[in-house]
């Protein structure tokens, strides 16, 4: 049995942002400005599970007598047949074009949505071992 085990790695981007709403929001606090603080600790919660959602991001694709591809992060993880998958769609979200991001969903015979993930934190290489795997399994991907 042979797998492919694929773990992301933190983009530096949210402890950038982290720290820099920390800063901000203490400065906030202590200038007693109210909103301004509220609004730069949400940024800061967001960061910082982003972030956590980022790191924890795992894909493993294993083959024996039947292959399964398990995807998720600390927030959630799904292990799929990969009979049962129909397609793998990936598609770009617009708002992170220029970082590159995009969403991959496994798509079920019934056209359901069976897992995603995001693949934000995986490299290039990652991907392109990870897109042969599954072309080796007969599963087609859409990047529409």
């Amino acid at each position: 049995m042979s797998a492919l085990r694929l773990r992301a790695r933190l983009p530096l981007v949210y402890p950038a942002v982290a720290l820099g709403a920390a800063a901000a929001g203490a400065i906030a606090v202590v200038r007693d400005v109210p909103v301004l603080a509220a609004l730069l600790g949400a940024a800061l919660v967001l960061a910082v599970v982003l972030g956590v959602r980022a790191a924890t991001t795992r894909v493993a694709v294993e083959v024996g007598a039947e292959p399964t591809i398990a995807v998720g992060s600390a927030f959630g993880r799904r292990r799929v047949p990969a009979a049962s998958i129909a397609a793998v769609r990936r598609r770009p979200l617009p708002a992170l074009v220029p970082l590159r991001v995009a969403r991959w969903e496994l798509v079920g015979r019934d056209g359901a949505r069976l897992g995603g993930f995001l693949d934000e934190g995986l490299s290039e290489r990652d991907l392109r071992a990870l897109e042969t795997e599954l072309r080796g399994l007969g599963i087609p991907i859409d990047r529409g």
